[in-house]
């Protein structure tokens, strides 16, 4: 019989502690708001836009539509940083875009709302 060495041992239990916690703890329910502006229309504004609000009605995630996600916030600048390069209007565009989706995010980390990207589309910029 191979007796076990208390350090080695102590891993395994953890683990399967861990293993029988998450088991049966109930899930957290997922609750998302997933509202969108209309491409093309005038943005409205709405309390709802705000995880603080979203949170308070017991929403657990909120789910960014198209443009703001974080594909439009890539500069490039590891893969060539001739792409888009700085001082560029194009970079400023995507500087500002990476600015407002990092501060949309982070409103929603500081209510603990999980952030969701939409990402189905993939840009590969051009000169």
């Amino acid at each position: 019989m191979t007796t076990l060495h208390p350090l080695r041992l102590r891993p395994m239990l953890a683990a399967l502690a861990l293993a029988a916690s998450t088991a049966t703890a109930a899930p957290t329910p997922l609750i998302l708001d997933m509202v969108h502006q209309i491409p093309g229309d005038k943005p409205y504004v709405s309390a709802y836009d705000d995880p603080a609000v979203l949170k308070k009605i017991g929403y657990t995630g909120k789910v960014y539509f198209l443009f703001e996600s974080p594909t439009l916030a890539i500069n490039w600048e590891s893969i060539d940083p001739e792409i888009l390069p700085k001082g560029s209007e194009e970079r400023k565009w995507v500087d500002r875009k990476a600015a407002e989706i990092q501060a949309l995010q982070k409103s929603c980390k500081e209510q603990n709302i999980t952030v969701f990207a939409q990402a189905d589309l993939v840009l590969f910029p051009s000169a």
